[in-house]
C-alpha cells in the first residue's frame, strides 16, 4: 500500500467535505500523520512481521476441529474462527456503504 498516494487522495476528498466538522468529530490536537521516507521499505519491518503473524494466525484458526462434510458442499467444518470471528474464514459479509453519513459543504 502506498501511503503517500493515499494521503494525496485523502487530501483531494477532504476538499469536498466540511473539514471543520470532520476535524471536530474525529481528530484530537495531538493527531498527526507520519510517513516513512520514500524507497525505504526496510523501515517498516515491524508492520511486515505483524502482517506475517496475522496470516499465520488465520491459517491456524481456519483448521477444522470436526469432520469435513462431504455430502453437502454448503456445509463447512467447525473451526476456531467460528468461535472467534463467526465464520471459518474470518471474513464478515461485505456491507455497502452509503454516502448519506458524509458531511458535505453547503454550496
Amino acid at each position: 500500500m502506498n501511503f503517500q498516494g493515499a494521503n494525496t487522495e485523502l487530501q483531494q476528498v477532504m476538499e469536498t467535505l466540511d473539514a471543520g466538522k470532520i476535524a471536530e468529530k474525529f481528530t484530537g490536537p495531538r493527531m498527526k500523520w507520519k510517513f516513512l521516507p520514500p524507497a525505504s521499505p526496510h523501515m517498516g519491518g515491524t508492520w511486515e512481521r505483524l502482517a506475517a503473524l496475522m496470516e499465520v494466525q488465520m491459517i491456524v484458526h481456519s483448521r477444522p476441529l470436526t469432520y469435513i462434510p462431504v455430502d453437502d458442499e454448503n456445509e463447512e467444518a467447525l473451526t476456531p474462527n467460528h468461535f472467534l470471528l463467526g465464520s471459518s474464514n474470518g471474513q464478515k459479509p461485505e456491507v455497502q456503504t452509503q454516502p448519506e453519513g458524509i458531511l458535505m459543504k453547503n454550496n
